[in-house]
């Protein structure tokens, strides 16, 4: 008799099937019930290692014994005439098929259980094994605050909090804006390493670029005590910076001085300038904020202009960014800066490519693993590099190593939203969305105008039940952008269907539909398909999901969750 045959005769690989789907069901049960108990985080991670470790040994079970009308016995002692192993696998069989349908009806109910309650009411018509629970923001556990952290950069913003906004370049070139950028974010960059200094981020900071928003306007939204402005004129190889230290409380010039300097000298005089603002808040600019690193105009000029490009976050800018990069390398191969840059825009741009499905997101993951490395290597006080390592460590689910990685980055800079961002979705991906929410709050206190915090923060205060912070954070994110970013109204439907708000939710649904040519890759919502049915406009439901299933490959798991999302468990199941 062949293995297979054996394998077949002992019911080893229906107890293997069996295991599986009940260890599922499990996990599934655990995962729901406990945090209602108070349970901490690791209690259902341990229960998935116990299962995990147990699928051999119950594997190896089905292939020693056997039940018989007796009661257990060894395989080998079981005569043919006593084996009852047929009837015992029909059992089985039986088995796991209730324990698929349940599995079925779990991921249904998780997120597109249709039903039958009144309309408008919360909740009554898509609960499921993850609906949302009535806790609120002040109740939540502060799982993000262990020992093992950083404080968060909270302090009284009467005293240590600050933003700089961008300085206006009055250069004659206007080619030089990026460097007028990039001024104001290597002086963001310093102050942000200034012990007990809150330090508003890039994003939140450059938001007010081109507006005449009142100082104290701009701390109002930025939640700082105090704004750095300024301006940058560039001619030949000098330069001219001005800067004023202004005070949010009643918009009075603490400071305010010109600079007139070579090129060579700029890193230097980032350093002097940090230095009095630092001075001016009776504040130190340790030794670990200073940029002590010597680098030519060429280089630095090259790094400011990757910078700019890279924050367009398109795959032009992505390009040209990373020839900036690539050439800033070649001249000055020691430059640990420049191969941390190169790191973070390989880690960003693989992002993107993983979310899009782009083939080249593999080969960005391995560059971006390497360059950051080298950057560490030259240069172990940056963070940058180790928030880039963490998130290849995460996107390739070595999930302890990014833990590591994003909690370096951060002991080294505690104003670093982006490590924050990024150790958001890594606690969330292993399960712990407690900790994912009040990973992003603190990104979110540091860069409360960044729609790319807003929008991961959103799916987190979802997913812990506070929905109607879930909705007026994405609201918030929505009023910030300048055209429309579909995973915004991605959430957004999901939070409106949680709170009964049918029409409203409706019109976003449509408003996926409408635009879903422009990234299709983004826009299969199963969420919008849900809405629109709830609404009784099936015909718009099957379009879109239609639509959806034409843009993915026949045997892609979104083939099933549409399916699903249509009421077709049945048919969803091979896919999920």
């Amino acid at each position: 008799m062949s293995l297979l045959a054996e394998l077949q005769r002992r019911n080893v690989l229906r107890m293997a099937g069996l295991y599986l789907v009940v260890a599922w069901l499990v996990v599934q049960v655990a995962g729901t019930v406990l945090p209602m108990f108070g349970a901490p985080a690791w209690l259902p991670r341990s229960i998935v290692v116990l299962l995990a470790i147990g699928f051999v040994p119950a594997l190896v079970f089905s292939w020693i014994y056997e039940f018989t009308p007796e009661g257990l016995k060894r395989d080998a002692d079981v005569t043919p005439a006593q084996s009852i192993a047929s009837s015992t696998g029909r059992r089985m069989d039986r088995l796991i098929i209730a324990g698929l349908v349940a599995v079925v009806a779990l991921f249904a109910a998780d997120r597109f259980w249709l039903g039958q309650g009144e309309q408008g009411k919360p909740g009554s018509e898509y609960s499921s094994g993850t609906e949302p629970v009535a806790t609120s923001a002040a109740s939540r556990p502060e799982l993000y605050s262990d020992p093992g952290f950083p404080a968060a950069a909270s302090f009284p913003p009467a005293q240590k909090s600050i933003a700089v906004l961008a300085f206006a370049n009055l250069s004659e070139d206007a080619g030089n804006e990026h460097f007028a950028d990039g001024i104001s974010e290597e002086l963001l960059n310093v102050l942000a390493k200034v012990p007990q200094l809150k330090v508003a981020a890039r994003t939140s900071a450059f938001h007010f670029k081109g507006k005449d928003t009142p100082i104290p306007e701009v701390a109002r939204q930025l939640g700082v005590a105090y704004v750095v402005e300024g301006s940058v004129r560039k001619a030949g190889e000098r330069v001219r910076i001005t800067a004023q230290l202004i005070s949010a409380a009643d918009g009075f010039h603490l400071w305010s001085e010109s600079f007139d300097r070579e090129l060579k000298d700029v890193f230097a005089l980032q350093d002097e300038i940090a230095g009095v603002i630092a001075g001016k808040l009776q504040l130190t600019l340790g030794t670990s904020a200073r940029a002590a690193t010597l680098v030519s105009p060429e280089v630095h000029g090259l790094l400011l202009e990757g910078r700019h490009y890279r924050t367009l976050r398109t795959r032009d800018g992505f390009d040209r960014a990373e020839a900036a990069y690539a050439r800033a390398i070649e001249i000055d191969p020691g430059f640990a800066q420049a191969h941390a840059a190169m790191a973070e825009l390989w880690a960003i741009r693989g992002w993107y490519g993983l979310l899009e499905a782009e083939p080249y997101a593999e080969a960005d993951f391995v560059r971006a693993r390497a360059g950051a490395e080298r950057a560490i290597a030259l240069d172990p006080a940056l963070a940058e590099p180790h928030a880039a390592l963490g998130a290849v460590h995460f996107m390739q689910y070595r999930y302890a190593e990014a833990d590591a990685a994003f909690r370096r980055a951060v002991e080294l800079n505690p104003n670093y939203a982006g490590a924050y961002i990024w150790h958001g979705l890594l606690l969330a991906a292993m399960g712990d969305p407690e900790a994912a929410v009040a990973a992003l709050e603190r990104a979110r206190s540091l860069d409360p105008l960044s729609t790319v915090v807003l929008n991961t923060l959103s799916g987190e205060q979802f997913a812990v039940g506070l929905v109607e912070e879930s909705l007026a954070t994405i609201e918030r994110a929505k009023s910030l952008r300048t055209e429309v970013f579909l995973p915004d109204y991605y959430r957004s439907v999901r939070a409106r269907l949680a709170l009964g708000q049918i029409d409203a939710a409706v019109a976003d649904a449509r408003v996926i539909t409408r635009d879903r040519d422009r990234r299709p890759r983004w826009s299969v919502d199963v969420d919008a398909i849900v809405a629109l049915r709830r609404a009784g406009l099936d015909t718009e439901a099957q379009a879109h999901a239609d639509w959806a299933r034409e843009h993915f490959p026949a045997d892609s798991h979104h083939q099933g969750m549409v399916l699903a999302a249509l009421g077709r468990h049945a048919e969803a199941w091979p896919y999920l």
